[in-house]
């Protein structure tokens, strides 16, 4: 998110729309400007944009000034119907580590009481923001943790993931499954938290039946959330290792009818790769074997022909070990390739100190010293 630079154009506007003190620490009207533009519906997204590209000093002074990091006051904004949304923004856009703890130390009164919690009062967002920078920094996951449970105790509801995605099977077939938006983010940042806090909510999503977890393979928000959720998380450790190996286990007999899906193809896909087990590859091969003539009847089922090695497997053994080997070297060569343009490229490398002998000291500057000597 590009920011503004400090005393540029966009920032002396923004103290002007304030009516910012420039002479002094103390702000006199800027506060309660500030309340007055987070309860009106225009006025509020102006109050966001300030949020997302304010530079840190800036951000840092309006935090302030409207008391964002008081409990109680963060609680009033929270409840109003329009200024939540300033508050989910906030903790959208929170800067430094020091925010983050503030910020969780707001909402935990408000999901202990289960405010957040319920979907009468339609502030789900504000769980979902706060889980998602929780996420994000790594700082107060195993809190929110705690307090998600007080809260849905508080509501006498049983079941973090079943109540956060409220799942309603479709009326009738191929209908579209039912599910709470802001829920399903809000699982699938959970399921960005550390693996050894992400046990439960595997578990609960794996406690769905067949049937409603293929309707989430062909969903595209269910699909992306919770699927994707598991299958792009550390797989290679537990318990996500399990609930792969698990997910496949109870869609066992419906990967043919995924495959030929315009949604549901990409889950055969990803958990094929994802499969730790040479042979829970091949099962799965084997069973999309027999349904090859219906795989071959849309473009989403030859893909998945050529991804998961299903002729190679009709071929032999052999031709199909070979096969997978080759996709998952390639797998693993272009995700090194995305991970590194992440990353920005080659790693700086660490610059080399050389060895003082003891009892001396040797800085940088009589480094600098000794090559102009030298010179």
């Amino acid at each position: 998110q590009i920011q503004f630079a400090p005393a540029s154009s966009a920032e002396k506007l923004a103290k002007t729309i304030l009516c910012w003190n420039e002479d002094g620490n103390e702000q006199a009207h800027a506060g309660d400007v500030i309340y007055g533009l987070s309860g009106e519906t225009r006025g509020s997204h102006l109050l966001e944009m300030m949020f997302r590209i304010s530079n840190d000093s800036f951000y840092e002074m309006v935090c302030s000034a409207g008391k964002f990091f008081d409990v109680a006051i963060f609680c009033e904004y929270a409840n109003h119907d329009v200024s939540n949304f300033v508050m989910q923004t906030l903790l959208n856009t929170a800067r430094t580590r020091e925010h983050v703890e503030l910020l969780i130390k707001c909402v935990e009164e408000i999901i202990v009481s289960g405010f957040v919690l319920d979907p009468k009062n339609k502030r789900r967002g504000i769980l979902w923001r706060a889980v998602e920078m929780a996420s994000k920094f790594r700082i107060g996951q195993e809190t929110l943790l705690k307090c998600m449970k007080k809260g849905f105790k508080a509501l006498n509801m049983d079941g973090t993931v079943s109540m956060l995605l409220d799942l309603k099977q479709p009326e009738k077939e191929g209908g579209r499954l039912i599910l709470d938006a802001t829920g399903a983010r809000t699982v699938y940042q959970l399921l960005h938290f550390v693996p050894r806090l992400c046990n439960d909510v595997l578990s609960g999503i794996l406690e769905y039946s067949a049937d409603e977890l293929e309707n989430m393979c062909n969903d595209g928000l269910a699909s992306r959330c919770i699927i994707d959720g598991i299958l792009d998380g550390p797989t290679k450790q537990k318990p996500f290792s399990q609930a792969v190996k698990k997910l496949f286990s109870k869609l066992e007999g419906r990967w043919v009818s995924l495959s030929v899906s315009r949604v549901g193809h990409h889950t055969v896909r990803k958990i094929f790769i994802k499969l730790q087990s040479m042979d829970d590859k091949a099962a799965l091969s084997a069973e999309l074997a027999q349904g090859i003539n219906r795989l071959n009847g849309n473009s989403m089922g030859r893909s998945i022909i050529t991804d998961c090695a299903v002729k190679d497997y009709l071929e032999s053994k052999e031709v199909w070990e070979s096969a997978v080997k080759k996709r998952m070297e390639k797998e693993s060569f272009l995700k090194d390739i995305f991970e590194g343009n992440l990353d920005g490229g080659e790693k700086k490398r660490k610059r080399k100190r050389k060895k003082v002998k003891e009892g001396t000291i040797e800085t940088d500057q009589d480094e600098v010293k000794k090559l102009k000597e030298n010179e």
